[in-house]
């Protein structure tokens, strides 16, 4: 498990502070109403999902063109991502979804 961590530190750093700045903006919605920090909080996590979802996606293509290239014979193959970051782009869109409902609807929310 902490290898897991270990090796995915970028993608759950970002994904952990979305959901920190959502829950502390939601405090602070909640502490003084006037501010509407929990509807602005939602663009902050859809940037942090999109910087999730790009760099895994720049992973996915350089797996991509070395099993191409290990291929050798023009046989094109796809290298596929291992299971944890297909999970983590998963739970990047998921997050970049709820951010946007969050940002368009926050006000109406609380």
């Amino acid at each position: 498990m902490l290898k897991v961590l270990k090796e995915n530190r970028y993608e759950f750093a970002l994904l952990g502070l979305a959901l920190l700045w959502v829950g502390g903006s939601l405090l602070a919605s909640l502490a003084w109403p006037k501010g509407n920090w929990f509807c602005r909080s939602g663009a902050v996590m859809v940037l942090l999902a999109v910087i999730v979802e790009f760099h895994l996606g720049n992973l996915q293509q350089a797996e991509n063109s070395n099993a191409s290239v290990i291929a050798g014979l023009g046989i094109p193959v796809s290298g596929d991502l291992p299971k944890i970051k297909q999970h983590l782009a998963k739970a990047a869109h998921i997050f970049a979804i709820s951010g946007t409902l969050i940002w368009g609807y926050g006000d109406l929310l609380i």
